[in-house]
């Protein structure tokens, strides 16, 4: 299991970007627990974002309000 401050922003970014719309808190939580173990594009994005900089992004910083919403990409 991921340290649980890492997987605490994991879920705040994947609700704030609307990942848990449609699930239940349980699904939501399964899912989160997934992702975190998949070390996918997202996780590592978070990772490399808190190295760089000594925190875990929000999704406005990623995506900010107005802005460009194609994607998430790893190489911030």
């Amino acid at each position: 299991m991921a340290d649980e401050t890492f997987r605490t922003a994991y879920t705040a970014f994947l609700r704030e970007w609307g990942a848990a719309q449609g699930k239940t808190d349980a699904e939501f939580e399964e899912m989160v627990d997934q992702l975190v173990s998949q070390g996918g594009p997202v996780t590592q994005m978070l990772k490399s974002f808190h190295a760089e900089h000594g925190r875990y992004p929000t999704f406005a910083e990623i995506c900010p309000p107005g802005g460009p919403t194609v994607g998430i990409v790893p190489d911030i």
